[in-house]
């Protein structure tokens, strides 16, 4: 009997070992058919970024690493992404703080206009594909996709198996690894003329951007982090949309009964001499011009307020220094 109950015990860790390792080549494989976007992050060594940036498209295209590196000697990455909704954000902080001890975690709070786990699947994909498989990315399939709907982003090669057949399928799509998650815009898109909104004028905010931001409060706290709210700089594109900046505003009053700085740049124009007849790239983005003066403007607030260390006499850094010289002479030529 006691012969038998062994050699099910063995059979059952036999299949249980036979699923993890089928799931771990299941997941190794699916690497190379995805596209892959900003990955850099995983590239850094553990524990050598001390700022990092977090949001959507609005923070994407606003905040360069490279330019804080080359005024301040921060070491920073930015982990923003289009479409990143505060939910999303939430999970991408939770598996970044897995692989690094940073000392800042700035937050864009523009997306407390959208009340959704998620934007669009596709968006979803762009912040959840790079990241390994691991507890902290099944935390969020499983916290944001229904029953269902999980399959492709755990393994994604069932997205993008037909990839293979197409030579060109198997060409990854990478941004530039000297940008450390900054992406530039360079068009320009004029704005003159438009109605910035008092910081009194508040609206009502939704459910759960609400939550997710208190998760990302709790989460820095737990983890001993220091933590920043901004808002860059935007537009909306008809007037019905000014609830937008409301809700924004509104975030003011959380922050403080948080006890979290926030910085609402709608209302540091002047201060950044921000343009919005030549700063934007389109309604919502900063082209490179704006980044540079939301950058330069944060950059001093945050060696003002927050002890980051400047890395640039460290040996662990030098190929930042390269790193900036590639990245300037890209940035140039964009």
């Amino acid at each position: 009997m006691e012969k038998k109950k062994g050699r099910a015990a063995l059979h059952i860790l036999a299949a249980v070992a036979f699923i993890l390792l089928f799931a771990l080549l299941l997941s190794l494989v699916s690497g190379a058919f995805r596209p892959r976007e900003g990955l850099t992050f995983y590239e850094e060594p553990k524990d050598s970024l001390d700022v990092l940036f977090l949001g959507s498209s609005h923070m994407l295209n606003a905040v360069s690493p490279m330019e804080l590196w080359r005024d301040y000697g921060m070491a920073s990455c930015n982990l923003a992404e289009n479409g990143q909704v505060l939910p999303v954000t939430y999970y991408v902080l939770l598996d970044a703080l897995q692989r690094q001890s940073p000392k800042l975690v700035v937050v864009d709070v523009y997306k407390v206009v959208q009340d959704t786990l998620y934007d669009t699947k596709s968006y979803l994909h762009t912040s959840l594909d790079g990241m390994p498989l691991g507890l902290a990315k099944l935390r969020a399939v499983y916290g944001l996709l229904p029953a269902g709907e999980r399959t492709e982003f755990l393994f994604d090669l069932t997205l993008y198996h037909d990839r293979w057949r197409d030579e060109e399928g198997l060409k990854r799509e990478t941004r530039d690894p000297d940008f450390k998650g900054y992406v530039p815009l360079t068009a320009v898109e004029p704005h003159e003329g438009f109605a910035v909104l008092p910081e009194s004028e508040t609206a009502s905010l939704p459910e759960t951007p609400v939550q997710y931001l208190a998760k990302i409060v709790e989460l820095c706290r737990d983890k001993n982090v220091d933590l920043l709210f901004i808002a860059a700089p935007f537009t909306t594109p008809v007037p019905d949309d000014m609830d937008r900046q409301r809700r924004v505003n509104a975030v003011a009053d959380l922050a403080k009964t948080w006890g979290v700085p926030f910085v609402n740049m709608m209302h540091e124009l002047d201060g950044m001499d921000f343009d919005l007849s030549a700063d934007l790239a389109d309604t919502y983005h900063a082209n490179v011009s704006g980044m540079k003066k939301i950058t330069a403007w944060l950059g001093a607030y945050i060696a003002a307020h927050y002890a980051i260390p400047d890395r640039r006499d460290d040996s662990r850094y030098h190929s930042w220094d390269a790193a900036y010289k590639r990245y300037e002479t890209s940035l140039e030529k964009s």
